[in-house]
């Protein structure tokens, strides 16, 4: 006895398309992966900006840096941060891992202290500023104030002049990644969900 199966045409049109469908899956996974990094990298930015990873933001160029991307479409695999070709390179890492910072061009490194200070990059930027040298002490950059009756000259002080600064870890990439891993989740799950909902 002999039975014969044959597949009916709706049978055989559906195993071609999730033959297609199926085909597609690595490239899903890849733009599921994709999106997980750029939504990583704008809740990141976000958090700088306010404040929120333990770095100051004096400047809007570290979070504006901050992008997500595809290292390998294939594996897949992406990445969040700020690219090594990017200006703001150095200052990412260093706020990440810590280290040294020891001057370029100058013998003494400028750290602002006043409100005042700190709305400008260098000291050269500020007018009418006094050196006041202090034996066994950083020097001292201020502004010097009129003096008043018989009261002497005052001074507001505005920069101390370092020869090196040591800077701790701050890990805001770290803590940002873990902070918005629920984000990158939901990203990375609304694009496999379309993908299942066409099967």
């Amino acid at each position: 006895m002999i039975v014969q199966l044959t597949l009916s045409p709706e049978a055989k049109r559906k195993i071609q398309r999730d033959g297609k469908l199926a085909a597609k899956a690595a490239g899903v996974l890849a733009d599921g992966m994709e999106a997980a990094a750029a939504v990583g990298a704008e809740r990141i930015a976000e958090m700088m900006q306010m404040g929120e990873l333990g770095v100051r933001p004096r400047s809007t160029d570290l979070a504006h840096s901050v992008t997500g991307w595809m290292v390998n479409r294939d594996t897949p695999e992406g990445a969040m941060g700020v690219l090594g070709d990017s200006p703001a390179a150095r200052y990412a890492r260093i706020l990440e891992q810590g280290g040294d910072i020891y001057p370029v061009r100058a013998r003494l490194l400028a750290i602002p202290i006043s409100d005042e200070a700190r709305k400008h990059t260098s000291p050269r930027d500020m007018g009418n500023l006094t050196l006041i040298p202090r034996r066994g002490k950083p020097p001292l950059l201020v502004e010097i104030l009129g003096a008043r009756g018989s009261r002497r000259a005052q001074w507001r002080l505005h920069w101390v002049l370092v020869p090196h600064v040591r800077i701790e870890p701050r890990r805001w990439l770290t803590k940002g990644a873990r902070r918005a891993a629920g984000d990158m989740a939901a990203a990375y799950q609304d694009v496999t969900d379309r993908y299942a909902r066409a099967w």
